[in-house]
């Protein structure tokens, strides 16, 4: 027995050094992504650039860096050279501050009798602004169904698990099992971090479904959804993947790009009265 052992050693060196090599060659994913109403000719089209807990979202002039291993954000604006970075907190600070600008901006023109309930109105705002849980819920009959439906997406195997509410579909969520980045990054982790600064999944159904659906994204890749309202439906599907090793300058500003305050990048400008 412990001969075999020896002897089956350089084997299991093989093996080993082989699947590191392939971990190496093939570290990171690019997602090549779309977004559309029913009705609607019109595609917005994101790149996701994703590898060491690291993702990288480019949609036109900004670039958008999730950096989960010290739970940072980064904004940056190529046609401006410019560069934000922070924390989660940093983030909802400055998105509060801009909002506060605004809002005091606005009550210098309000008449002095509706200004303390335009004050209570806006500071119910900033109260909720990214926290989703808090949330006052109606009791929902709800459930994340396999709904057995299979589909091929940018080339991948998909199954289709549909989101029932009071047994309407309400939302598709379509799941790859193809494709596993679990290890690449942590999706979940992901998907709290943008609900904790208001870019995820802010609506009770989903905030309602947040423990199923991270079953759902931890067990495949997210490929397409598709949310039903009341009128139009709303799709994000994926229409192109790539394995490739990112230089990890691909997730860090250029060296040229100067540094700015979160008031200066000029995103979140409220318009003007």
């Amino acid at each position: 027995m412990f001969y075999q052992i020896i002897r089956n050693k350089p084997i299991l060196l093989v093996v080993t050094i082989f699947l590191m090599f392939c971990n190496q060659i093939y570290a990171g994913w690019i997602i090549y992504e779309k977004s559309y109403e029913s009705g609607s000719d019109n595609e917005a089209k994101y790149v996701y650039f994703i590898q060491d807990q690291q993702l990288k979202l480019v949609e036109d002039d900004l670039e958008t860096i999730f950096n989960l291993k010290n739970n940072s954000v980064t904004f940056i604006i190529p046609s401006k050279s410019i560069y934000w970075k922070g924390s989660v907190d940093d983030y909802n600070s400055g998105y509060k501050n801009v909002v506060n600008k605004y809002f005091e901006e606005q009550l210098k023109d309000t008449p002095k009798e509706k200004v303390e309930m335009a004050r209570a109105t806006y500071e119910y705002y900033l109260a909720n602004l990214q926290d989703s849980t808090n949330m006052n819920q109606n009791d929902l009959d709800m459930l994340i169904l396999n709904t057995g439906k299979k589909a091929k997406i940018a080339g991948y195997n998909s199954m289709m698990f549909g989101l029932y509410v009071n047994k309407d579909l309400r939302k598709e969520v379509w799941i790859s099992k193809e494709i596993n980045m679990n290890h690449t990054f942590d999706m979940v982790k992901y998907n709290g971090m943008l609900n904790k600064i208001g870019m995820g999944m802010m609506d009770d159904l989903n905030s309602r479904a947040s423990k199923a659906y991270a079953q759902l994204l931890q067990s495949g890749f997210l490929m397409k959804t598709v949310e039903f309202g009341y009128e139009l439906s709303f799709t994000r599907e994926v229409y192109k993947v790539k394995q490739k090793d990112l230089k990890p300058n691909r997730f860090s500003p250029p060296e040229k790009y100067t540094e700015v305050a979160f008031s200066d990048l000029g995103l979140f400008d409220l318009p003007a009265k």
